[in-house]
């Protein structure tokens, strides 16, 4: 279920993320209600169209500073092309023409690497919550490196196999009781 949250003009336009990280963390309080909205927060911005939301300056600045904050914050956020596209742009991400009056969206690699570890931060925030990590990085589009799963998983059995009572399973991991 997509859970539209309309962030005002008067607050993406101070390029202040705040509450939006709140929100986020009196969600996780709790394991269970942190599960229950995973993936399904769809941040729109009012006045600016959906699809050119990236163009406006102080709404790039928004999201920079969201995820600043909060680099877990993509287990909250629904994984849309838009958001990806959004956090790429925000973060330094051009637009190339094409000829037919498209455009590409060039990432540099660092870029690609700050998103990688923003997923990073969400699957250890999803695991710290009890959850299943592929459930939160595999819906995104697919514009990680194809050992990017595997170094997840690296970091989360160095992390977390034994500890608090998380464990890997064929299931994906599981931790204790709600």
């Amino acid at each position: 279920m997509r859970r539209v949250l309309a962030v005002d003009r008067p607050r993406w336009s101070s390029g202040d993320a705040s509450f939006v990280v709140e929100l986020f963390e009196a969600s996780g309080a709790k394991n269970v209600d942190a599960r229950r909205i995973r993936g399904s927060v769809d941040l729109r911005f009012d006045d600016v169209e959906e699809q050119n939301a990236f163009e406006e300056p102080d709404v790039r600045a928004f999201v920079r500073d969201l995820y600043h904050r909060a680099p877990w914050a993509a287990y909250y956020v629904f994984p849309s092309q838009d958001q990806l596209i959004m956090y790429l742009m925000a973060h330094g991400a051009s637009l190339a023409p094409q000829g037919d009056g498209q455009f590409n969206i060039v990432a540099q690699p660092e870029v690609i690497s700050a998103f990688q570890d923003v997923l990073m931060a969400a699957a250890v925030y999803a695991v710290e919550h009890g959850d299943d990590w592929r459930q939160v990085v595999e819906p995104w589009p697919d514009e990680i490196s194809g050992s990017f799963r595997y170094d997840v998983r690296k970091v989360l059995a160095a992390k977390f196999d034994r500890h608090a009572g998380l464990r890997l399973t064929s299931e994906g991991w599981v931790g204790p009781d709600d």
